[in-house]
């Protein structure tokens, strides 16, 4: 299997034993070994710093996660705030922040918060409503109402009569229950957001549950189609489900969003020389080892391919 096939390649370093404690759920310590890493950056070779800043993204976003569900919401915002630092163009931790300010009472930073979503991501459906519900809080109805108006363009169909029953009652109701409840049946009674989709897609991929896998992340996509880890988890997902030439695609897809992605620069070399196409996974294995002489991934299937194609 893909996944197999690219364990086989990782160097057992300090770097792996990270991520092990990363999947094992050991978040704090996966965390303070990334750190260290990050720290020693210029010293680490083979190190794919991108990967490296991701799963420490990941981590404190677990983390968050775990104070939020504990109710500490004042740490859990810590946590994501320090997600967002490794991460400042992901929409869904900016979003995800701002709902955490939001309960923190602090109105104007969560409007911050939600506008750089939208800035990231201008089709951001549920950034734009709860962007709307602070408006509304802080009595900027006519600015509310126009968000809303705005968000109509790209409004997922099962929300279509939620969002002009939304509108409607900001319009003709005084009633602040109405509005609430509006509001509620929107942002509070179908939690698929990005996040959540691929917190469960990667679940899935880890328990080789691929055609699950590849629904959420079709979902979180639709969310943030500029996410590259996104279409590299798909692709990831694709491969492992034997759908070779859609997985090609996502993985492109991502490096078109994002030329510098090592990892899923990777992953297609990977897929390329299982499937054969050897000039062209060498092509891309060269890329890598332009950027990082010494990444050891990317030197092992060099080698493996050297190998293989010294036997035709």
């Amino acid at each position: 299997m893909f996944l197999k096939r690219l364990f086989n390649l990782i160097p057992k370093d300090e770097y792996s034993r990270a991520l092990d404690m990363y999947n094992n759920g050991h978040y704090k310590k996966a965390l303070k070994r990334f750190e260290a890493l990050l720290a020693e950056s210029d010293d680490s070779e083979g190190m794919d710093m991108q990967t490296l800043e991701l799963y420490a993204c990941e981590a404190h976003v677990a983390l968050s996660k775990e104070h939020a569900t504990e109710g500490n919401i004042a740490e859990a915002a810590r946590d994501m705030e320090k997600a967002v630092a490794l991460k400042p163009r992901f929409a869904d931790l900016r979003y995800t922040l701002g709902t955490f300010y939001i309960k923190l009472g602090n109105l104007n930073k969560a409007k911050e918060l939600f506008r750089n979503a939208l800035e990231i991501n201008p089709k951001y459906f549920k950034a734009r409503v709860h962007l709307a519900r602070v408006l509304l809080s802080l009595e900027e109805k006519d600015e509310s109402t126009g968000e809303l108006e705005a968000a109509r363009a790209y409004c997922p169909n099962f929300y279509k009569k939620e969002l002009d029953d939304l509108i409607r009652a900001l319009r003709i109701s005084t009633d602040d229950d109405d509005i609430n409840l509006c509001f509620y049946e929107i942002l509070e009674e179908r939690p698929s957001s990005s996040q959540i989709s691929r917190e469960i897609a990667i679940e899935a991929i880890h328990n080789g549950s691929y055609t699950e896998a590849i629904r959420e992340l079709k979902k979180a996509i639709a969310y943030q189609p500029d996410y590259p880890d996104l279409h590299n988890y798909l692709g990831i997902a694709y491969g492992n489900n034997g759908m070779v030439d859609d997985a090609l695609e996502e993985f492109e897809v991502a490096l078109k969003i994002n030329p510098k992605y090592i990892k899923a620069r990777l992953n297609l070399a990977l897929v390329l020389y299982e499937n054969g196409r050897f000039p062209e996974a060498k092509t891309n294995i060269e890329a890598v080892l332009e950027v990082q002489p010494e990444n050891q991934l990317a030197n092992n299937l060099l080698s493996e391919l050297e190998t293989v194609k010294g036997r035709s």
